[in-house]
């Protein structure tokens, strides 16, 4: 009888265990933990190792927050949002900013009517005249946008 539940409680323990089916987020980190489990009988020690991933997603925040404002002189870090207009530091005008379907779009249209865009996924870096872009995280309709001067 008790060789029987000695037998019967690693299974169990395992089939406790479940896994998530879900794909993770592109945003996320995954670490992984390995939980030992020991069951002691008089004659006899079992040990059941399982491992456990769990699933943080990363932080969405900028250095600047929500201060368009910061990026004035050409250089922040915000977070941006669809119909948000982001200064220019070229004196071009400014940026209106559009975050679809994990792609953020910049466009400007000039006072003679010129239009123009750039833009990209999570990890992209544009560059116009010497004002650079890095597209650092999207979530839904917003983004996490650096800019730097070349």
């Amino acid at each position: 009888m008790i060789k029987r539940m000695l037998i019967a409680l690693p299974a169990a323990l395992l089939i406790a265990c479940g896994t998530d089916s879900a794909p993770p987020d592109p945003a996320s980190t995954t670490t992984t933990t390995t939980t030992t489990i020991t069951t002691t009988a008089p004659t006899t020690t079992t040990t059941t190792t399982a491992a456990v991933t769990t699933t943080t997603a990363a932080k969405f925040e900028a250095a600047d927050g929500r201060d368009l404002r910061a990026c004035a002189d050409g250089t922040c870090e915000v977070i941006v949002r669809t119909g948000d207009s982001l200064p220019d530091a070229s004196g071009t005008g400014p940026k209106t900013i559009q975050v679809k379907g994990g792609v953020v779009t910049l466009s400007q249209t000039s006072s003679s009517g010129f239009a123009s865009s750039i833009g990209g996924p999570a990890g992209s870096v544009q560059q116009t005249n010497n004002q650079v872009y890095r597209i650092v995280l999207i979530r839904g309709t917003e983004a996490v946008l650096q800019l730097s001067l070349a």
